[in-house]
């Protein structure tokens, strides 16, 4: 699924439906305008701290946004979840290890030590995350505590 593209039109849509500019949408969500231009030619994902910015004005879910959901719909959670937590919780949960994680869900074991370390989280690596624990980006990133 060509993910980068489902978000750009989703982001497209919204501006065409707003009458918004690249510049508008921008400061209404508080993100920077060349950001915005990158994602509409499809040329970068936005950032896990982007994402929800855009999904928080747009009234959406991350998956929905991505094109995981159908439905835009999401339940706001109590804010006390953080990614690495969660992360931690899903693998103990499946009684798995990181380099498992890593392996199952095609994503490079650095970046998962990254994390560990208190980077962030490409958007790309948070999908493949949601689909192996089949969990919903918003739960992932603690914008939801539903599953």
């Amino acid at each position: 699924m060509d993910y980068l593209n489902i978000f750009a039109e989703t982001v497209a849509d919204y501006m065409l439906k707003e009458n918004l500019t690249a510049k508008a949408f921008a400061e209404r969500t508080g993100v920077a305008a060349t950001a915005v231009g990158y994602w509409l030619k499809r040329q970068i994902f936005p950032i896990v701290e982007s994402a929800i910015k855009v999904a928080d004005c747009l009234q959406c879910s991350l998956d929905y946004l991505f094109g995981l959901s159908e439905n835009p719909a999401y339940t706001p959670g109590s804010g006390n979840g953080h990614f690495l937590d969660r992360f931690n919780s899903l693998c103990a949960a499946r009684k798995t290890t990181y380099y498992r994680v890593s392996k199952d869900a095609h994503i490079a074991h650095s970046a998962i030590t990254k994390w560990v370390k208190g980077r962030y989280i490409k958007i790309e690596s948070l999908i493949k995350l949601a689909t192996y624990f089949d969990v919903s980006l918003d739960y992932l990133v603690g914008r939801s505590d539903a599953k």
